[in-house]
């Protein structure tokens, strides 16, 4: 177990020593004397607490990044979450006077942990490289504590050893995006689309913020597939607790409703439950559908949605195609709670909505809601739809509404997300 969770803070320890990085093999080298390292500090810039990744103009010493010398010559972490990280990881301390203490040695498997690790259920991945792959690491750390010189820095040592790495491609154009080196970061970005076109790593998303990419071409389903792949196993707490989502619950209120107004039993025939996830939506409809079929593109989510025994059959498809395999006329209700979040233009959701379902039957869905005309893509990474473009589209397609309302489905940063959720009749 680390010792510097006990007894005294871990953000604060005696002295991180750190290895020199040869010149021709890429591996550390040994380390410098105590009395070396206590004069290379004192003429380090390092001492008025800023950091950067790379080598000193002294010793060719390697500066970690997330890591400053404070004004006891201690060094200290500037990872606001490594204390909670410390638990799980060992280290090995040296004190200024030599006595074996900690040493965090950024290529070595005992570095420093990623201050926002990804859960053990999350994708990992390698460059098959394991010198660049500790780097990449730190160049993960260095950017989410928005040091952006030194993720870019790394990014590039990766990069050197890795060329074809599509995640350190992806790093360096996001970290020289935010330093303002626009060509630099629209030529990484599309060298990592280019080793992975499919863009699980979502940089057709930069792409498009950096005027680059037409914001309509900026998600694709590889991008779904692998957010939510990875999104899976926390989905239900993290949306329900933390961003206090109840789409599902909403879109089952206003179904009672439209019933209502209809004058027809809230009981529904064969159900499409578009973009399903792990089933929240059919826990809403449970006991209400004569039976439910659901859709997603992430497997994961699929595997969650089937342990609640709800569904008559899942299937792993991108919507459309889907909702184009089914027969005409067959289903009563089709539903999709928070899924055209993650689609551009809906034309062609809303033709085969109308075609699956049969005479007066109902098409409930929610979006966020954007305030002119067609629809945009947000700073949020998710697409918003207009209340004319929903309305002429249904209008076109052949749908009355029933319903049509502004909602909040889930939270951001404690502050209501706007959006619409609309029932649709199938007119004729």
């Amino acid at each position: 177990m680390c010792g510097l969770g006990r007894g005294r803070p871990c953000s604060r320890i005696s002295e991180i020593g750190y290895s020199s990085i040869s010149s021709d093999t890429g591996l550390p080298s040994p380390r410098p004397s105590p009395t070396r390292e206590r004069e290379r500090r004192r003429t380090s810039p390092e001492r008025d607490g800023r950091h950067k990744a790379g080598h000193d103009g002294g010793g060719g010493s390697f500066v970690i990044p997330g890591l400053r010398l404070a004004g006891d010559d201690t060094w200290e972490s500037s990872f606001p979450r490594w204390e909670e990280s410390c638990s799980t990881y060992q280290f090995r301390e040296r004190s200024l006077a030599g006595t074996a203490r900690t040493v965090v040695n950024i290529d070595s498997p005992s570095a420093l942990p990623h201050p926002k690790a990804m859960s053990p259920t999350a994708t990992v991945r390698s460059s098959g490289d394991l010198l660049a792959d500790r780097r990449y690491e730190y160049a993960r750390a260095a950017f989410d504590e928005r040091d952006f010189e030194a993720a870019a820095d790394l990014a590039r040592q990766v990069i050197e050893l890795a060329p074809d790495f599509a995640p350190a491609q992806a790093m360096l154009g996001r970290s020289a995006a935010e330093l303002g080196l626009r060509e630099e970061a629209i030529d990484a970005l599309r060298r990592a689309l280019t080793l992975e076109p499919e863009d699980a790593l979502g940089v057709r998303l930069d792409l498009a913020r950096l005027g680059a990419l037409a914001p309509d071409e900026a998600i694709t389903n590889g991008y779904v597939r692998a957010l939510f792949d990875d999104y899976a196993p926390k989905f239900d707490r993290h949306l329900t607790k933390s961003l206090a989502y109840r789409g599902p619950e909403l879109i089952a209120d206003a179904l009672r409703r439209a019933c209502s107004k209809l004058i027809r039993e809230y009981r529904f025939g064969l159900t499409l439950d578009l973009g399903c996830g792990t089933g929240l939506m059919a826990q809403e409809l449970a006991g209400f559908c004569a039976a439910i079929e659901g859709v997603d593109l992430s497997p994961r989510m699929l595997e969650k949605a089937e342990k609640t025994k709800l569904y008559a059959a899942l299937h792993e498809d991108e919507l459309v195609a889907f909702l184009s395999g089914r027969q005409a006329g067959e289903a009563d209700l089709v539903v999709a709670a928070d899924v055209f979040v993650y689609m551009a233009a809906l034309d062609a959701v809303f033709s085969e909505a109308h075609r699956v379902l049969g005479r007066e039957g109902l098409f409930a869905f929610t979006v966020q809601a954007h305030e002119g005309e067609g629809f945009v893509l947000g700073e949020d990474a998710r697409y918003a739809h207009g209340e004319s473009y929903l309305r002429r589209l249904a209008n076109s397609e052949g749908f009355t509404p029933v319903i049509f309302e502004r909602v909040s489905t889930r939270e951001d940063r404690g502050v209501p997300v706007p959006g619409f959720l609309a029932v649709l009749q199938r007119a004729s």
